[in-house]
């Protein structure tokens, strides 16, 4: 059962900006992923070409930089996962804030109490 309770406008008003403020880098996060996996595209493109057409995949250095690749997608995903744990955690406090108790949290989203608990009360 859910339990609601009244909770002050100015409290509303702060975690509605911090999700609204988690939301926008999630956003930002979740397009420089695509383009980085736009970009890996490319690149996969490119390296298949190179191999079809006989080339030694020693050129591949010439071709393309494989380290800047690979690091631009590990770096764009690590963003991603911040921004989505950011945003999680702003959520979970709104839900807590309007009356949700941990558990009821933790079945809407499909993950336990105890992580609801964790991510509500870990700093900022």
């Amino acid at each position: 059962m859910t339990r609601r309770t009244t909770i002050d406008a100015s409290t509303t008003a702060a975690l509605r900006r911090e999700h609204l403020a988690a939301l926008d880098v999630l956003s930002v996060a979740h397009d420089q992923v695509r383009q980085v996996l736009d970009d890996a595209t490319t690149a996969l493109a490119a390296v298949r070409t190179h191999l079809e057409q006989g080339r030694m995949i020693s050129d591949l250095p010439d071709l393309l930089e494989p380290k800047t690749v690979r690091t631009s997608l590990s770096r764009s995903l690590d963003e991603l996962e911040r921004a989505r744990h950011r945003s999680q955690r702003a959520l979970f406090r709104m839900l807590e804030a309007e009356g949700q108790r941990k558990s009821d949290i933790a079945r809407i989203c499909g993950v336990s109490r105890q992580l609801v608990s964790r991510i509500i009360h870990e700093p900022d």
